[in-house]
């Protein structure tokens, strides 16, 4: 894997994805970011098991590939850089990444890949699927009024929260059985 983009991009998208990172677990690779880099753009992403985040990164991909980088200590290289560019390289060999902006070099040993959990991946509608049979239930809440609505489809759930008659983003409880 080898990449280019902005130091500041970077340092930003870090900070969000590194919200999920796990600070206190058994497996090493909860407390890193996965980067992952490919023909489809560049991606940073971070779970502790609960909940997982993923980011997309603008830059430029050199070569494809993933690593686990040690999430808090990416972060503090990265803001210690200087200059506006940063290139991340995988070195399988030496089993890190080298980190290099203006005339700051920094090596980061990788964590392992195998053991950093795969996200579910969306459908071409932006839908991730919930296998088998599902019963959801749920509440949304706006100015103190509750509406609930569900749909099912195929075993998988599609929620849409509502309140007097328009979308509420935000609010929702959901909680899934099987």
């Amino acid at each position: 894997m080898k990449l280019s983009t902005q130091r500041d991009t970077l340092f930003a998208q870090l900070q969000t994805v590194t919200r999920a990172a796990s600070t206190r677990s058994a497996v090493q690779a909860l407390s890193g970011v996965q980067i992952l880099a490919s023909g489809a753009g560049i991606e940073l992403r971070a779970t502790d098991m609960e909940i997982g985040l993923r980011v997309p990164l603008d830059g430029e991909v050199i070569r494809e590939g993933s690593v686990v980088l040690p999430a808090r200590l990416l972060v503090d290289v990265i803001r210690s850089l200087p200059g506006d560019t940063v290139a991340l390289e995988l070195r399988t060999a030496e089993q890190d990444v080298e980190i290099v902006a203006g005339a700051a070099t920094f090596h980061i040993r990788t964590l392992r890949l195998e053991d950093f959990p795969p996200f579910p991946e969306a459908d071409s509608e932006g839908r991730v699927l919930v296998p088998g049979e599902v019963r959801v239930t749920y509440q949304s809440y706006e100015d103190g009024g509750c509406t609930n609505s569900a749909t099912f489809a195929d075993g998988a759930a599609v929620v849409q929260a509502t309140a007097a008659g328009r979308r509420v983003p935000h609010g929702a409880l959901l909680r899934l059985t099987a």
